[in-house]
C-alpha cells in the first residue's frame, strides 16, 4: 500500500476501539485501539484526537493490540482480506529492493528512507533530507500518539507498525523514517504506542 490504512473495522466488521481522549488512550492497556493525530492540552485528558483535520491525510494510529487482533479463525484481521500488516521480513524485503541487496536482514539503511518519503515539504518539516520518493511508497509524517494519550512529531517523523513482537515482552518492531536524514530505522517499543499502518498484498 502507498497510503497508510485508516479503517475503522476489523476484516470480520468487528468495530476498532475509537479513543479520542489521552487519558481513555492511557487506560487502554492491551484493548485494541485506534486514533488520529490530534492536539495534547491540559489537564486530565492529555490531549484529544482530531478525526476531520488529520484522518484524510495520514490515516489512523494504531496501537499493537489492534495489529495483533485476530478474527475466528485465529488469524490477524486489521488488514483489508487478501492484504496483511508488514512484517520485518516484508520491510526487509522492502528496503533490500530499494538498496539492491536481495539478501537485506538488518531492517535499517542510511539512504532508503530518502526514496520512501514523499519529496518536498507540503508535509515533511525542512529539510526533508533526501527525499526522492523513487519508491512511490509517499511515505508521510503522521506523529505518534504515546502511551500517555500525547501526540509528538507530526511533520518531523513517520511511525510504520511490524506486526513481528519482540520476543515475549511488551514490546514490538515499528521502523522510523525522520526529515533530517535519509535512512530508515528499525526500533522495538511499547505496543501501546498509537503508530501508521501499511499493508502488504497476501
Amino acid at each position: 500500500m502507498v497510503k497508510p490504512l485508516k479503517v475503522t473495522r476489523f476484516n470480520d466488521g468487528t468495530p476498532i476501539l475509537h479513543l479520542k481522549k489521552g487519558s481513555d488512550w492511557a487506560n487502554a492497556d492491551t484493548s485494541p485501539a485506534r486514533c488520529y493525530y490530534g492536539t495534547n492540552v491540559d489537564g486530565a485528558d492529555v490531549s484529544n484526537s482530531d478525526s476531520a483535520t488529520y484522518a484524510a491525510t495520514y490515516g489512523a494510529l494504531y496501537n499493537w493490540y489492534a495489529v495483533n487482533h485476530k478474527g475466528t479463525d485465529g488469524k490477524a484481521n486489521l488488514a483489508p482480506k487478501g492484504w496483511h500488516v508488514a512484517d520485518t521480513a516484508d520491510w526487509n524485503t522492502l528496503i533490500g529492493a530499494l538498496s539492491n541487496n536481495p539478501n537485506f536482514t538488518g531492517g535499517s539503511h542510511a539512504t532508503v528512507g530518502g526514496k520512501l518519503k514523499e519529496t518536498d515539504t507540503a508535509h515533511w518539516k525542512a529539510p526533508n533530507t533526501g527525499a526522492t520518493n523513487s519508491s512511490g511508497f509517499i511515505a508521510l509524517p503522521a506523529g505518534y500518539r504515546n502511551f500517555d494519550g500525547n501526540f509528538n512529531y507530526l511533520g518531523s517523523n513517520a511511525y510504520f507498525w511490524s506486526s513481528t513482537a519482540f520476543g515475549s515482552s511488551s514490546n514490538a518492531y515499528y521502523q522510523n523514517l525522520y526529515y533530517n536524514s535519509a535512512g530508515i530505522g528499525r526500533i522495538n517499543y511499547s505496543k501501546l504506542l498509537g503508530f501508521s499502518v501499511v499493508c502488504v498484498r497476501d
